[in-house]
């Protein structure tokens, strides 16, 4: 009888001990999940004592005990794992979720173009064009042509095709295409990488350059 009320006692440390590291947590399936425990160990602990007044054999009881316990340990065992991968799956979804989110919102700034800064090569401004349209033309100002961006008055202005460029907004995303100029559009990225346009367009973010003929610059801001 005595190994019996040590065995009992044992169970009744276990679930005050259960209780007292997860009482701080909030969480309502946790306390679903201690509410279980303290159910199905008292039923075991019930019929285990039905058992022992039944049999009168405390070797039996205990045993039957031991095997209860075992089963519902590999029970426990098994589905806190699978509860386990589904936290971690959870916790990976979110985190790729908030990346994506980031993500999102550095290319919505990215591409949330609101004007054209012209500088000569030395940086001096010469011009600022508000964005208020999806498509610009970028040369010198001609009949045949509204030209948009006219770089006439620059330095070096005859090198410069009468529609060298333009400037067009796609699927939320801004281009620079170069429209067959005679000396090609230069795009300068923010990674120093320096692109020769030569009848193709490329995609254009803030902080980009686009250069005209080497004297002439377009800073997308």
């Amino acid at each position: 009888m005595k190994m019996i009320m040590e065995k009992i006692l044992i169970i009744s440390l276990y679930l005050k001990n259960k209780f007292k590291k997860n009482k701080s947590i909030k969480s309502t399936q946790r306390i679903r999940s201690i509410k279980k425990d303290y159910l199905i160990l008292s039923l075991m602990i019930i019929i285990f004592i039905l058992y022992y007044i039944y049999s009168k054999s405390e070797s039996k009881s205990l045993i039957l005990l031991s095997l209860l316990l075992s089963i519902y340990s590999s029970i426990n065992i098994f589905f806190k794992k699978d509860i386990s991968y589904k936290y971690i799956d959870e916790k990976l979804d979110l985190e790729k979720s908030i990346r994506e989110k980031k993500k999102n919102e550095i290319l919505k700034k990215q591409n949330n173009i609101n004007r054209i800064i012209i500088t000569d090569n030395n940086g001096k401004e010469i011009d600022i064009i508000n964005i208020t349209k999806k498509k610009y033309l970028i040369g010198r100002k001609n009949k045949t042509k509204n030209i948009d961006i006219d770089l006439s008055n620059c330095k070096n202005a005859e090198l410069i095709s009468k529609l060298h460029a333009s400037i067009i907004k796609k699927d939320e995303c801004w281009y620079v295409k170069d429209e067959n100029s005679k000396n090609g559009t230069y795009l300068l990225k923010l990674n120093n990488r320096k692109i020769l346009l030569k009848n193709m367009e490329e995609k254009i973010t803030v902080g980009d350059i686009i250069e005209i003929n080497n004297k002439i610059r377009l800073l997308v801001n």
